[in-house]
């Protein structure tokens, strides 16, 4: 995938070059340097970078310039407002939290949520109708489910770290309500001249380390031998071995056990993708009822959605534009007395973006997604339920019909292991070759 392109601007206030990632999204950026926020030319806002850079540090891992992998795609962190509440009837009862802000290669944005509570990631949010957040009540449905209030203040921006897509500056205020459902979330901020929605569900921190590739399992292996049993080898014998194994194990992941087992279903149908909102669907055959699968080897799975195309946005930018939705696989296991039981849940992208930079024209797209199941039981039936929508600006597109490709296949392997462990087996003793040629065929002044 493409990298975020970095340009550098002058602050407004020192003249240091800052690094900006988000193009002409950029609307706010704090100078690194002397703390100054600024809105494209002009200086909105000064920080005392030293004091209140160390009192307003991240609390957690995280920090700026991190890239993880949310919803099938790598974000990267930009940007960060420290926000901090306070009961109206209680000065000293004051707390804080963290918003960063993460944006994709061709625009998306996400919000990571940090406060004492955990972590929750959250998306925009284009409602099907006007949800009041003037309205006073414990509880809010959203798309007919039941959402309860958790908090309902006002937020003060403490302090603005790297860049933003939108205005902001310290000591700016808005009006908030925190629903939730379960691991569901639901933000509605607001002030006198907008609103935003934004929805999201709670994450474990492990589950974020695992995002960002922290996640480090240590594997000890314990093994003693003797030198009685050790033999000499001949080096050459090695890198040929090795050679033959990286190149089995590369031809293997790519051409073989990416798509590996048998088809235990394969279904094409067309989905409808709202401007608004989200819609709800399950596959069904020619008499109406839910397409459903069975496996007969195990244990593991290969299930694989291929998106059609779909039309760009009528509005913006003729030169540069993106498109893009995303899906929801729900897994059941058929039970009996329709109690059937939720295996697992698959999120996934889809999306398409193309442009003119510097004159030569570009795109890229991501139209196929393949996730890797086990567990699953032999001879059950199992089937899946969906829930989709449009991705970022969803008021620039059409509704469209996209065609959806499911397909299943059981007996699978993993792929990813035999492609790992042929670029290593390459690569390793290329590296000692080199090493070998410079030491001995080196020529010597002496």
């Amino acid at each position: 995938m493409a990298e975020l392109k970095i340009r550098q601007i002058e602050c407004a206030n020192c003249a240091a070059k800052i690094d900006i990632r988000c193009g002409l999204r950029s609307k706010t950026f704090a100078c690194d340097y002397c703390g100054a926020v600024c809105q494209n030319n002009q200086v909105v806002s000064l920080q005392q970078q030293h004091g209140l850079k160390e009192r307003f540090a991240p609390r957690s891992f995280l920090k700026l310039g991190m890239k993880g992998q949310f919803l099938g795609r790598t974000y990267q962190i930009v940007g960060r407002i420290r926000l901090s509440g306070r009961d109206l009837h209680d000065v000293l009862d004051v707390w804080d939290w963290d918003e960063w802000f993460m944006i994709s290669e061709t625009g998306f944005p996400l919000w990571l949520q940090e406060d004492e509570n955990g972590y929750t990631l959250f998306r925009p949010y284009v409602a099907d109708r006007y949800i009041d957040p003037y309205e006073i009540s414990d509880r809010y449905f959203i798309e007919n489910e039941s959402f309860t209030v958790e908090e309902s203040d006002y937020a003060t921006v403490e302090y603005i770290e790297g860049e933003l897509t939108w205005k902001s500056r310290p000591g700016e205020t808005f009006s908030y309500v925190d629903l939730r459902k379960g691991i569901e979330r639901f933000s509605i901020e607001y002030n006198s001249k907008e609103i935003q929605y934004l929805k999201g569900k709670g994450l474990k921190k492990q589950e974020l380390e695992e995002a960002f590739g922290l996640k480090i399992q240590d594997k000890t292996i314990d093994k003693k031998i003797s030198e009685s049993e050790k033999k000499p080898i001949s080096w050459k014998t090695v890198f040929v071995l090795m050679g033959i194994f990286g190149a089995a194990a590369l031809l293997g992941g790519y051409f073989f056990l990416k798509d590996s087992g048998d088809l235990a279903l394969e279904h094409t149908g067309v989905v409808r993708v709202k401007r608004l909102g989200e819609t709800e669907f399950i596959f069904t055959d020619v008499s109406g009822k839910p397409v459903t699968f069975k496996l007969k080897k195990g244990p593991l799975i290969t299930v694989r959605f291929d998106s059609g195309t779909f039309p760009y946005g009528r509005y913006g930018s003729s030169i540069n534009r993106e498109a893009g939705w995303w899906l929801t696989a729900e897994l059941y296991e058929k039970g009996p007395n329709g109690l059937d039981k939720h295996i697992r849940t698959i999120n996934t992208d889809f999306w398409m973006a193309e442009g003119v930079d510097e004159g030569e024209s570009w795109s890229e797209s991501s139209l196929v997604d393949r996730t890797y199941l086990k567990g699953l039981k032999k001879g059950k039936e199992y089937y899946f339920k969906f829930a989709t929508g449009a991705n970022q600006n969803m008021d620039k597109y059409y509704d469209a019909n996209i065609r959806l490709r499911m397909q299943i296949r059981e007996g699978s392997w993993y792929p990813s292991p035999l492609l790992y462990y042929g670029w290593i087996v390459i690569i390793f003793p290329a590296f000692f070759l080199i090493l070998f040629l410079i030491q001995n065929y080196s020529g010597d002044d002496d």
